[in-house]
């Protein structure tokens, strides 16, 4: 079997998973006080940096190769194609969407929520259609020039940022959330033979034992006072001799659009003569765990410890 079909069909085992999550009650709420809120900002950031930009363009490789030999029927090909444009779009939108329903704007949590499910379904469907069809019909009528023009590409080598190798940080939750869910849940029946012995279990078993690693820490809403309290609390912590300076000369907050490591908020703190580059490395470790919510009116429901340290 070529590489390429290996790749994809692994990937596809690996996105079932996703799937699964995306569905599952817990990680599914997109109010601003769910638990679980980051892993999902984390899901959709990974899709849409990862499958979105390889994948998807590796299978569209495939279609037109098996297009321009008559080895795949003009209404599936497009049709394949038009699916990734979908899932491509519905992402983009569902990250802005959420990051808006994050910050208290006016999006409808419900709304959002069953865009999710649609989401997750569409991908599924495409995944389903994929093994039923493209894959086979590659198999079949590809030839090594075709494999090797499709592989030739960056997309191809480029390495998965949460399953390949060592998982980027930013999606340390996400992956143990994953592997947690692969004990528990099942995806059903395999999308084809070609992984009816491959579990995410087995595909990963050279990682680390997730239950060797810290649990899950998912990241949490404040408001603007709340995230400078918790900054202020960590840089007096963590260095005393600071405490005047940081309590006199720390900015609020302030929001921004999401960035690609899940970030929408930062602080401008530069008056700290001697301590720049300590108070800039306290503010980014609070970025990777605090989203910022616009909200005034949940204080006493969001993170009320730190209010009344």
């Amino acid at each position: 079997m070529y590489q390429c079909i290996e790749k994809l069909r692994r990937e596809h085992v690996r996105l079932e998973r996703l799937v699964v999550l995306l569905n599952s009650q817990p990680y599914l709420r997109t109010d601003s006080m769910a638990p679980n809120i980051g892993l999902l900002v984390d899901a959709l950031v990974y899709l849409t940096r990862f499958p979105d930009v390889t994948h998807h363009v590796i299978e569209d490789r495939m279609v037109e190769k098996l297009l321009e030999k008559n080895a795949l029927s003009t209404e599936c090909g497009r049709e394949i194609e038009a699916q990734h444009v979908t899932l491509i779009r519905d992402g983009r939108d569902l990250l802005r969407d959420l990051e808006a329903a994050i910050r208290g704007g006016n999006m409808s949590q419900e709304l959002v929520d069953a865009r999710i499910r649609l989401y997750a379904e569409r991908l599924h469907h495409n995944m389903a259609i994929e093994e039923l069809t493209l894959f086979p019909a590659a198999e079949k009528y590809l030839s090594d020039a075709d494999w090797r023009a499709i592989e030739a590409h960056g997309e191809f080598a480029q390495l998965d940022p949460l399953f390949d190798g060592e998982t980027d940080a930013r999606f340390a939750d996400l992956y143990q959330a994953i592997s947690a869910e692969a004990k528990t849940a099942s995806v059903g029946k395999p999308l084809s033979k070609g992984v009816a012995e491959t579990d995410l279990m087995t595909i990963e078993s050279s990682k680390k034992n997730p239950s060797d690693q810290p649990p899950v820490m998912s990241k949490k809403v404040l408001d603007a006072e709340q995230i400078r309290h918790e900054v202020h609390k960590r840089i007096c912590n963590e260095l005393p001799a600071i405490l005047k300076q940081a309590e006199s000369s720390l900015p609020m907050p302030k929001p921004h659009v999401m960035d690609d490591m899940a970030r929408n908020w930062d602080i401008e703190a530069e008056n700290h003569p001697g301590y720049e580059r300590y108070v800039r490395r306290v503010v980014d470790e609070a970025r990777k765990e605090f989203f910022i919510s616009d909200a005034t009116d949940r204080d006493e429901n969001l993170g009320d410890s730190f209010a009344h340290d």
